[in-house]
């Protein structure tokens, strides 16, 4: 796994891993999101999510309890984790997550500040990480290791942007 840090140079944060389980699991969540209008299924070198933010509520919910099951089964021999987030399910390598990637790029050097915003549970890990001096920030209303909330994308957008607005003064 890699991160990209200051300067555009990117440094290794990990073993290469497996990724052999992904063909059981994708022709589930192809099939899911085939049955459920407004989903889709997203593929990255490590990770496989189904994303039903665009589907109808009840219909993304009731396709995730029916498979919750299966993924459990077919991920049982592989070092995978099963993340329920905000309108995803995500498989992935349960070694490598948001607050170990943070926590290698925290190391390369003192940052003058560290924000981190977030809106699904995949984020709770990097928030529980930070040094107690970072700026966490939790969107929605879900119980959360942030330091701070806010209700909306919309309002965290608008916060970032009046903190640019300030830095530049």
């Amino acid at each position: 796994i890699n991160a990209e840090y200051m300067g555009g140079r990117w440094q290794s944060i990990g073993n290469l891993m497996e990724s052999g389980w992904k063909a059981n699991v994708l022709p589930l969540l192809n099939r899911l999101a085939q049955q459920t209008a407004g989903s889709h299924v997203e593929e990255k070198k490590y990770t496989v999510a189904w994303h039903f933010r665009g589907a109808e509520r009840q219909l993304g919910t009731n396709h995730l309890r029916d498979i919750r099951d299966e993924l459990m089964y077919l991920t049982a021999n592989h070092q995978l984790q099963v993340m329920e987030g905000s309108e995803v399910l995500e498989i992935s390598n349960a070694s490598v997550d948001k607050g170990k990637a943070a926590s290698t790029w925290l190391q390369q050097q003192d940052w003058g500040m560290v924000m981190a915003i977030g809106d699904d549970h995949t984020d709770e890990d990097l928030f529980a990480v930070l040094p107690d001096s970072s700026y966490t920030l939790k969107v929605g209303m879900a119980t959360t290791k942030a330091r701070f909330r806010v209700r909306s994308i919309a309002e965290a957008r608008r916060l970032v942007a009046d903190l640019t607005a300030l830095a530049k003064e």
